[in-house]
């Protein structure tokens, strides 16, 4: 039993880790937290990564190099691809109950 449990939590991982996550609301925290452990001054200024005991962000500053930023932008375009790719038609609510005609 314990076996298929650390499979299942393995497959989740990695899924979420190197793929598509499951949900839009694991991908929106897989797009933040990737941006935000690229971001040094970010990470000291939420402070959140301390109370993790990670420490390392400290001695760095962002980098605001041109290729950085190039990286960056391809970056954002594949995370934007990957958000149209979700369908959220079913997660919207309509107006009042209202239907367009």
């Amino acid at each position: 039993m314990l076996a298929v449990g650390v499979v299942a939590v393995a497959i989740f991982a990695v899924n979420l880790i190197w793929f598509r996550p499951f949900s839009l609301n694991l991908f929106y925290e897989k797009v933040f937290i990737s941006f935000a452990l690229g971001q040094p001054e970010l990470l000291s200024s939420l402070g959140v990564a301390e109370q993790f005991g990670y420490r390392r962000h400290n001695a760095h500053l962002d980098d605001v190099s041109v290729a950085k930023l190039e990286r960056d932008y391809a970056a954002w375009h594949g995370h934007l691809d990957d958000l149209k790719s979700y369908d959220i038609a079913g997660r919207r609510r309509s107006s009042g109950g209202r239907h367009a005609s």
